[in-house]
């Protein structure tokens, strides 16, 4: 019986103790915070995959619409070229012809 009693108090010391019950609330709550980012993992691997497409997709359409607007100065500056050229009679020389290649 006296076993008994000793156990008693010793479990109410336990219990009563703030350094329990604050050791005990931090161990419930990063339980807590780990059950609900390992459930959580499948939407955010979700989410960072469809993040990933939308920013490959606005890269190549970037790449493609920088390639474009390059090929079309690239033409005007051709354009350019023949004008002065032409204006200046010089058109007619085979090696001009052959640098800005209008052969």
């Amino acid at each position: 019986m006296k076993l008994w009693h000793d156990l008693k108090n010793y479990l109410e010391i336990l219990v009563l103790d703030p350094r329990v019950g604050a050791a005990t609330s931090i161990y419930t709550l990063t339980a807590g915070i780990g059950a609900a980012i390992i459930s959580l993992q499948g939407i955010f691997a979700a989410l960072a995959t469809l993040a990933g497409a939308i920013l490959s997709t606005v890269l190549v359409y970037n790449h493609y619409k920088k390639g474009k607007l390059e090929r079309e100065f690239d033409k005007l500056k051709i354009q350019a070229m023949e004008k002065i050229l032409s204006e200046s009679n010089l058109i007619n020389n085979q090696e001009i012809k052959h640098f800005i290649k209008l052969d």
